[in-house]
């Protein structure tokens, strides 16, 4: 009975979920690679995907196999915006062009002496090219991971990317879902993005609230200090010294 089952079962389909699972356990892998791998000082050319790819074969492994699937799906002409509705489209956009500021215009580097020309490069083309080709949405994540693992040398500055966490996650969620409705579930809804995005941005407050009532961060920090910080960061520096002092004193008697 299992063996007529079998091959009664449509043999398209199965390779389509094959391909779907091969892909997502790729891609999954390459991002548990990059997130455990430590990268030497020194890196070659004075890049960290370079230095990856030299020093991780699983790296250089998955980053080939995605490469030979996207230009599989760029020929075929299956694999694109159109997947979408129109709104999230734009909530990716927004989320890609987020890592592509975050990523790209960061400071130079004087711990490692190092401006990152071709990483920020290679970041540049990759968001160019998920703008035509969003299966190219994955090497924007890839290469952001990437880039930031400089920041982790010296390991005591303790660099999280928790911050940009929520933007990372609904750009995988996406790209998965698209792979899965383009190979499988063809007629799938796109609204259930909504659903998935709602859980992924409550998720990411509920675990900042737990780490933040941890660390007895609500007895022992203001909210008028996050003003303090962002003006030594330098926004708003085009208010004048009163304006600033008045604003700090309306969130402080209000904290």
């Amino acid at each position: 009975m299992l063996s007529n089952l079998i091959e009664n079962f449509d043999k398209v389909l199965l390779k389509k979920i094959g391909l779907v699972l091969l892909v997502t356990f790729v891609s999954s892998s390459i991002y548990s690679t990059v997130s455990e791998l430590t990268l030497p000082k020194d890196n070659i050319l004075g890049s960290s995907f370079i230095t990856l790819l030299v020093y991780s074969k699983k790296f250089l492994a998955g980053v080939s196999f995605l490469l030979i699937i996207a230009f599989y799906l760029l020929k075929k002409k299956i694999f694109t915006w159109a997947v979408l509705d129109e709104k999230y489209k734009i909530i990716n956009i927004v989320a890609v062009l987020t890592l592509f500021w975050s990523f790209c215009f960061y400071d130079y580097n004087y711990f490692l002496d190092t401006l990152d020309i071709f990483d920020r490069l290679l970041l540049c083309l990759f968001v160019c090219i998920a703008f035509f080709n969003p299966f190219f949405l994955i090497f924007v994540v890839i290469q952001s991971l990437v880039i930031s693992k400089q920041f982790e040398v010296p390991d005591f500055f303790n660099y999280t990317y928790t911050d940009k966490r929520v933007v990372i996650d609904i750009i995988i969620t996406t790209w998965l879902f698209m792979l899965t409705k383009v190979f499988l579930f063809k007629k799938v809804r796109n609204s259930i993005l909504i659903i998935i995005y709602v859980g992924i941005i409550s998720n990411w407050y509920l675990l900042a609230g737990i780490g933040k009532i941890e660390l007895d961060w609500h007895s022992i920090n203001n909210t008028y200090n996050l003003f303090a910080s962002a003006l030594d960061y330098g926004w708003l520096h085009f208010l004048d010294d009163q304006t600033k002092l008045r604003s700090a004193s309306l969130i402080k008697n209000n904290n």
